[in-house]
């Protein structure tokens, strides 16, 4: 069954002038007419004059029933029923859309063990996060039983016990590909012993008075494009735990899993529909704090520390689409962000976490 899909961004200037009300923020909806998401939101509104960004539609009711099976024209009209819902959440129609992205995507044409069919989801992602953390990257021989372990602690639903054979088959494929792929900076995980890894490295940054226009300056002067902040003042700590921290030809690298389903074709694993998801999610915000837990814990432990030296980078792998073959024009990998920040970067971020009045861009 082939589905057609559309993306649409809108600037709608008839919008624009309602934005100087001075509510600021992003607003997150899922509009009950449209199907329910998973690991994602329909419609995103931004405020500050307002740009609006409504994911992905395909042809399905509100129920999640595909409508049209086989009929490309009654497809059509549901994806654009399904757009002009999305626009009415927001006060908007399609006399303001000024872009339209259209794929044709066919799920048909990709192997059933193609981890591109694997189940999506919080429970989802939390198996693929245990299957890595439990596998030995250099030996093979226990990866068969990471993903069983993996599968047994975050159950995923199968049609029959072939169904469930062919997840495992799945996952086996991710980590062969994951293991084998290039990464930037000459990483090859597969080439990481568990003797050079640290998974969820758990870190505590001291906080004094940060405030959210402090942190939104500080991104938006840094280059980090996300969503407006908004929170109250923290007094305290911000703490979490970092899936991956790796030693790699004496560099040291801080590398996050995302199972995030961007899409069915290789090209929806390059650099924008990355750098998308990266926005969307707030994860810029994350890698910089992860970046500073490691660089504050490499300081601490490892003698002679030099961050220009020693610190090789971030990674955020969109796991499902990190593949050997799979590369940009550049020959960068697809699925993969990758982000050195500068140290003047991270030595701002301090000053701004202690409250310091040096917090200023890179």
């Amino acid at each position: 069954m082939r589905l057609l899909i559309f993306a649409v961004l809108l600037l709608s200037v008839a919008l624009f002038a309602s934005a100087q009300s001075g509510r600021r923020g992003a607003r997150y909806l899922n509009p009950p007419n449209l199907s329910p998401p998973s690991g994602y939101t329909h419609v995103v509104e931004v405020n500050g004059g307002r740009t609006i960004y409504i994911a992905g539609q395909v042809a399905f009711d509100k129920s999640g029933n595909v409508v049209g099976a086989g009929d490309f024209a009654a497809q059509t009209t549901q994806v654009f029923e399904n757009l002009k819902a999305g626009l009415a959440a927001v006060g908007a129609s399609f006399k303001d859309v000024v872009k339209v992205n259209s794929y044709l995507a066919d799920i048909n044409d990709l192997p059933a063990h193609d981890i591109l069919r694997f189940p999506r989801g919080p429970s989802a992602g939390d198996c693929v996060h245990a299957m890595f953390e439990r596998a030995d990257f250099t030996d093979s021989a226990t990866w068969d039983g990471a993903i069983k372990r993996a599968l047994a602690m975050h159950p995923q639903r199968a049609r029959d016990a072939s169904g469930a054979a062919v997840q495992r088959r799945m996952l086996q494929g991710l980590l062969e590909d994951v293991m084998a792929a290039p990464l930037q900076g000459g990483v090859v995980l597969g080439k990481v012993p568990l003797a050079r890894r640290l998974s969820e490295l758990g870190f505590h940054l001291p906080a004094k008075d940060l405030s959210p226009a402090r942190l939104n300056a500080w991104l938006r002067s840094n280059g980090y494009a996300m969503p407006r902040l908004s929170f109250d003042a923290l007094r305290g700590y911000l703490n979490g735990y970092i899936d991956l921290t790796f030693e790699f030809e004496g560099r040291y690298y801080v590398l996050d899993w995302k199972s995030n389903h961007l899409g069915y074709s290789r090209d929806d694993y390059g650099t924008e529909r990355v750098a998308g998801a990266m926005q969307e999610h707030g994860y810029y915000l994350q890698a910089a704090l992860y970046s500073a837990a490691v660089h504050r814990y490499l300081a601490q432990r490892l003698a002679g520390y030099d961050y220009e030296r020693h610190f090789g980078g971030v990674f955020y792998l969109f796991v499902r689409g990190v593949r050997p073959g799979w590369v940009d024009a550049s020959g960068a990998p697809l699925g993969v962000w990758f982000h050195r920040p500068a140290a003047q970067a991270l030595a701002s971020l301090d000053a701004l976490l202690a409250g310091r009045p040096e917090a200023k861009a890179a």
